[in-house]
Formats: C-alpha cells, structure tokens, sequence
C-alpha cells in the first residue's frame, strides 16, 4: 500500500512541488503532525504554501502570492538595508531571472543547467536604465555587501 511507505520530509516536498498528491499515498501526513508541520515549514521557505484540499482528497504545494508580489519583499525585507531604488530593482531582475523560474512547472521540466546571468546580459538589456556599465557595477558592489548591524557598523 502506498500510503505506507515512508518518504522523507525533503522526498514529500519535492513531491508536492511536482503535482498533486492523494491523500491516500501520503498517509503519515494526515497522522504525524510534526512531519505535517515540517513539510509546511520546508514548502514555505521555499515560497510555497502547503494544500490539503479536501474536494480533491489530495494534497498539493502552490505558490506563495506573495512571490508574485515583490513590493512585500523589497520593502519589508529590504527596506531596513536603505538600498537605492536602483539597487532593489536590480535584485527584482535578478530575481525574475533566476528564481521565479524555478518555480514554473513547464520551464522546470526543460531546465537542464543551473540558470546564469552574467553582468555584459545585464548591461546589454537594461543598459537605457542604468545608464553606464559603472553604475551597474556600483549597484551589484552594493548588492555584494553583507547588511550593516543594527546599532553599529
């Protein structure tokens, strides 16, 4: 019986994040509330949320909305490092270059290597905004940066 086998806390995430799963092949979810609660953790570091979707009688990982809205992250988690708005556009480039993705099931299953910008792609694509290639420079310096301490530097 599938429901029965024992899968990892990592093995059930990656499972969620590929499709949905009936509830019936995943048993230990629906007993053990620590593994339950794991997995929730796990999905949402990642940027998932957990489903368990009771018309489906399966369980499932969606996307957060909030990874759809980067205002959330550039302003709460960012907006004590004051970074420029040149800066926190360039970590939404970045960011929608390489991590949004990896969360699109369809490009998912085509990615064949780890995904790379380099800094002449970004120059050559949003050279108009930056306007020379030591301003982009200065910009991923900025980035490169570990934050200040609070109270202190």
């Amino acid at each position: 019986m599938k429901g029965l086998t024992h899968y990892t806390t990592e093995e059930i995430c990656a499972m969620l994040t590929t499709g949905p799963i009936p509830r019936n092949e995943l048993l230990s979810l629906q007993f053990d509330f620590h593994l339950r609660s794991e997995v929730t953790k796990i999905l949402s570091c990642a940027g998932y949320e957990f489903v368990d979707d009771p018309i489906s009688n399966c369980y499932d990982a969606r996307i957060k909305k909030e990874v759809y809205n980067l205002n959330h992250m550039l302003e709460k988690e960012l907006g004590s490092m004051n970074l420029t708005m040149p800066a926190k556009a360039m970590i939404a480039i970045l960011w929608c270059s390489l991590i949004l993705p990896k969360f699109d099931r369809n490009f998912q299953r085509n990615l064949t290597e780890e995904l790379t910008v380099t800094e002449d792609q970004l120059y050559e694509n949003y050279k108009e905004q930056l306007g020379s290639k030591t301003n982009l420079k200065r910009i991923l310096t900025t980035l490169k940066r570990p934050p200040a301490k609070a109270g202190g530097f």
